[in-house]
């Protein structure tokens, strides 16, 4: 069951029964915990198509979603999808375990098979239940769903769709990853599958999803300060360039070894480094060319 509370929207504007314009509003999930709640930063085109697709955004790091709503404003009223963002704020969902690493365990940098939380428990389980909850809330909403994710979003979406089978989205962007969770029972998790519950079926899901990953020619900077250096997460590359290109390019030999279909493309941006701005409209406009 979904509690659903409503919050002050953004532009002041009273909360409403069906979402129209900019706001937000707070999701209570009683599947995840009672305690948690997330903030939605929604925008819902007016005087557009009567059906739009809904296109869910992951912020980074910095748990900034306003701001990765506001900039994909433009965006969404020209190409006339439903934009929304949810706030994983570290109030809520503390560190990178409960965010990028899903909560599937309570350390997920030093998991053990028989800590496994139950499915429901997982940040990532919240993410289809937010999707239900957005269709309620607009009748605008269609049937095509999308996702969008950008640094550590990137993380948190990727391992999303290859941990929720079941999850269904029309196209995913993952954009400039600080490093990968690969679909290898060989690597132990949070870098591979090993100990985890996905085997061969969700690796299979995973190669058959329609998932652009998209990284900045610029973005290239082994330095940069909250990129993570293990010898693990080295092996990828020394950046985020290398990183997108070797995840890319293992996953096809992975899909490849495993006969499976591989449904993937990589897209190089010239001239993007790092930027969320950039890098969010430029993932708007490889679902909406």
């Amino acid at each position: 069951m979904l509690l659903l509370g409503a919050g002050a929207c953004s532009d002041n504007k009273p909360p409403s029964n069906t979402w129209l314009g900019s706001g937000m509003q707070v999701f209570y999930d009683e599947a995840l915990n009672e305690a948690r709640s997330l903030r939605l930063f929604y925008y819902v085109p007016e005087n557009k198509a009567a059906k739009m697709p809904v296109v869910m955004v992951f912020h980074g790091i910095e748990r900034n979603a306003i701001e990765y709503r506001d900039a994909l404003i433009a965006k969404a009223a020209a190409a006339g999808f439903i934009l929304v963002v949810p706030e994983f704020s570290e109030e809520v969902f503390p560190g990178s375990n409960a965010f990028a690493l899903g909560d599937m365990y309570p350390d997920g940098e030093l998991p053990k098979a028989d800590s496994l939380r139950p499915s429901t428990a997982w940040s990532f389980s919240i993410v289809p239940r937010i999707l239900q909850f957005v269709r309620m809330k607009t009748p605008a909403a269609g049937t095509q769903a999308y996702a969008i994710g950008h640094s550590a979003g990137a993380q948190f979406l990727h391992r999303t769709l290859l941990f929720l089978p079941d999850f269904k989205v029309d196209a995913a962007v993952v954009s400039a990853a600080g490093w990968y969770t690969l679909p290898d029972k060989q690597v132990k998790f949070p870098y591979g599958t090993g100990i985890s519950p996905a085997d061969s079926v969700y690796h299979a899901a995973f190669f058959q999803r329609k998932i652009l990953v998209q990284v900045g020619m610029n973005d290239n900077n082994p330095n940069s300060s909250t990129l993570r250096h293990t010898p693990e997460s080295d092996a990828q590359g020394l950046h985020r360039l290398a990183r997108a290109q070797y995840f890319y390019n293992r996953c096809a030999y992975l899909a490849g070894q495993s006969g499976k279909p591989f449904n993937w493309s990589l897209h190089q941006i010239p001239g993007l480094g790092h930027d969320f701005i950039e890098a969010i409209n430029r993932s708007a406009d490889l679902l909406f060319p």
